[in-house]
């Protein structure tokens, strides 16, 4: 039998293998092709409220355009964890499938078929003994940083794609020609996530370096770089990668999701309750640090240590290998640990970066990941080691089984909870509101938020109904990345269609916030709109006001408005529940306060004057945001009056202050109108996309 039916054979085998593994992962219930998956965790919602949104949607350009998910914000479905090129796959053929057609069981059933075949024939190239390596590719398919990502992250569950180059480096391929290689494999893993790109960069680089230093080979190296630049250029174009900024494409988290010094043997990630290890307890690290989980296992460090002890014993067969292999310990080791060096729960080295190196690297920000090569090459020259460890062959298959065996047993804590998709946090869905569901999704097409974020704040509570129903655009979204201006600037356009009641009766729109629901209550008492209160959140719907339920207008008629007393300061807090706000704010914790964001910004409040007694409202005024070269005007006013304008010229200001009439109902409705705001990612200074004007932390009426 040749080499390649071999392969064939084991390709069927481990496929087969996968299916039952990915059965026994998900549970009958949930290894189908139709039906979502409802759970607790917002990304594993998030990823298929995506691939939803996208395969029902008709084709845009660029084709992985997904508007109707995250509306307005420059959105593409590869900035999603719904596996981009295979929703483009699926979308294609989407009317040949079931409307609630699942994703998850197909790919999970890839990615841990494509896991064990690429470690087999790794190993295989090394020992030339199936059976070994048949058996040592189960260590790769039951890695605790694979499964790890399960119930997050369904997209890096595809860590074959680092298996896949590793073995055409280690093997020095002669079969397909590096340029043509990498101009599939570097397109291929954009369209999976964008962070296996610079991963696989690392590989291929420190294997060009290599490959220079032996041969200087100019022309040929300076071909295998620029090659496959230009598929990888053209595919992020047409799948959408451009549809936001690089600014946007920045993020926090560079020095906060790292990896620990002591990852390898921290069996425990800090946001989560299993234990990965019958030996090993939790070690305390920053939260940020479940980025970088790498547990090696029992097993795993048994592996580490034999494969540190060979890898410098000058071996034949990996000796053409060790230079590119340490510089990729060397790079990754460094992305990993960030600039802020953490052992256990202690700070030992940070050090400062130039501004223009953290804003690149704040790309990669969760940087703990690139452990994964690492944590590869540890097991992979471990098993090749203990092989090389025995002149009797069935020794070292002996051993490998056994160093498996550990493996499994300590890891076992972890292993039951993957038992019958106990890991995805599953949830029923509350069927009590289904009537009121079916009926809105059926009513309004688009459902919104008062307030849109990358992380909408009532997100938790309603995205699995969203799921479950028939919307066909929703804002209220979880986007890694997006256009942060286009966001800013769909909240300035909210609010004055807000403001104005201008609503859009073909939208449900979900309000963020109390702060909000008094406003809005406020500002459409005498209109045409209901007010329900439905899984712990309010709707806001256009037509609907003869449809409240006395539950419903009991429930509102306890939302009552903020009452303000003379002389007394209110400072506003941040996430403040309690705070006399309408439209047009955002919270800081910098500095403290509100920020005011977009053009408009109300309060809204409840004051007893007395009679013939003039007032002033006092505002304190922390921060003027402004372009550098013009003042940052508008007016204030009071119950739709304007009784001031103003222009500030300096970035500090003390006290702003402007009077306030008398009023009849004691309610007082202030707009503060700002013509000029910017962002900070207009002047260059963040990634911060929000229209600021003022930072106001606190009001008094005197």
């Amino acid at each position: 039998m040749t080499f390649f039916n071999k392969k064939i054979i084991f390709l069927i085998i481990f496929f087969i293998v996968s299916l039952i593994f990915t059965f026994l992962l998900l549970g009958a219930e949930n290894f189908s092709i139709k039906g979502y998956l409802y759970s607790k965790n917002y990304d594993l919602i998030s990823d298929q409220l995506a691939f939803k949104f996208f395969i029902n949607d008709k084709w845009h350009f660029p084709i992985g355009k997904n508007p109707n998910y995250g509306i307005e914000a420059g959105n593409s479905i590869v900035f999603s964890g719904a596996v981009p090129i295979l929703s483009l796959i699926i979308k294609l053929i989407a009317k040949f499938l079931p409307y609630n057609f699942q994703f998850i069981s197909l790919w999970f059933v890839i990615c841990f078929t494509l896991q064990l075949f690429f470690s087999y024939l790794i190993i295989n190239y090394f020992t030339k003994r199936n059976l070994y390596s048949f058996i040592s590719s189960f260590f790769f398919i039951i890695c605790p940083i694979l499964l790890y990502r399960i119930p997050i992250h369904i997209t890096l569950v595809a860590q074959w794609i680092i298996l896949l180059c590793l073995y055409y480096e280690l093997t020095n391929n002669k079969f397909i020609k590096k340029e043509f290689f990498y101009s599939f494999v570097f397109p291929l893993s954009i369209l999976i996530h964008f962070y296996f790109l610079p991963m696989l960069i690392i590989i291929k680089y420190a294997f060009l370096l290599k490959d220079y230093l032996d041969h200087r080979n100019i022309k040929k190296n300076l071909r295998e770089i620029l090659i496959p630049l230009v598929p990888l250029l053209i595919v992020a174009y047409i799948s959408g990668y451009f549809q936001i900024s690089a600014f946007d494409a920045m993020g926090f988290g560079y020095g906060y999701y790292s990896f620990n010094l002591a990852g390898f043997i921290d069996p425990k990630t800090p946001n989560d309750k299993l234990n990965w290890s019958i030996l090993f307890k939790d070690i305390e690290n920053p939260s940020g640090q479940s980025e970088g989980f790498s547990y090696l296992g029992i097993g795993g460090i048994i592996l580490f240590i034999f494969f540190f002890i060979s890898f410098f014993r000058n071996k034949e067969s990996i000796k053409h290998i060790k230079l590119p292999i340490i510089i990729i310990f060397i790079i990754c080791f460094v992305l990993s640990i960030s600039n802020i060096i953490y052992l256990f729960n202690d700070v030992i080295l940070e050090y400062e970066l130039p501004k223009s190196i953290y804003g690149l690297l704040s790309i990669i920000r969760a940087s703990g990941r690139f452990i994964w090569i690492l944590y590869y090459l540890i097991i992979i020259f471990g098993i090749i080691s203990i092989f090389q460890l025995f002149i009797n062959k069935n020794n070292s298959l002996i051993i490998i089984s056994c160093i498996l065996v550990i493996q499994l047993i300590d890891l076992s804590p972890a292993l039951k909870n993957y038992y019958n998709g106990n890991v995805f946090n599953k949830i029923e869905i509350n069927n009590v509101n289904k009537n009121f569901w079916k009926t809105i999704s059926k009513d309004f097409p688009i459902i919104k938020t008062t307030y849109y974020k990358n992380t909408s704040n009532i997100f938790p509570a309603i995205s699995n109904q969203i799921l479950e129903n028939d919307f066909l655009k929703s804002d209220i979204a979880r986007l890694g990345r997006y256009d942060r201006n286009k966001a800013s600037s769909n909240r300035n356009k909210l609010y004055s269609q807000l403001n104005n009641k201008k609503l859009d009766e073909n939208t449900a729109y979900v309000i963020d916030n109390i702060n909000h629901l008094r406003y809005l209550k406020y500002l459409y008492k005498s209109e045409n709109v209901g007010f329900f209160y439905v899984d712990d959140v309010w709707f806001m719907l256009p037509n609907y006001k003869d449809k409240m339920s006395q539950n419903d207008i009991d429930k509102l008629n306890e939302i009552n408005i903020v009452e303000i007393k003379e002389n007394k300061k209110h400072s506003f807090l941040i996430n403040g529940l309690n705070e006399p706000l309408g439209l047009g704010w955002s919270f800081t914790s910098e500095n403290g306060g509100i920020w005011t964001e977009g053009n408009e910004f109300n309060i809204l409040f409840k004051f007893k004057p007395e009679i013939n007694k003039v007032y002033k409202m006092k505002l304190k005024i922390n921060s003027v945001f402004k372009k550098p070269n013009e003042n940052l005007i508008g007016y204030v006013k009071v119950n739709d009056y304007i009784v001031k304008n103003f222009e500030f010229k300096n970035s500090i200001h003390n006290f702003f202050e402007f009077n306030i009439p008398s009023v009849q109902d004691e309610i007082y409705k202030i707009d503060i109108i700002i013509k000029n705001p910017t962002s900070p990612l207009d002047l260059l200074q963040s990634a911060d996309g929000r229209m600021l004007g003022l930072l106001i932390e606190s009001l008094e009426i005197i």
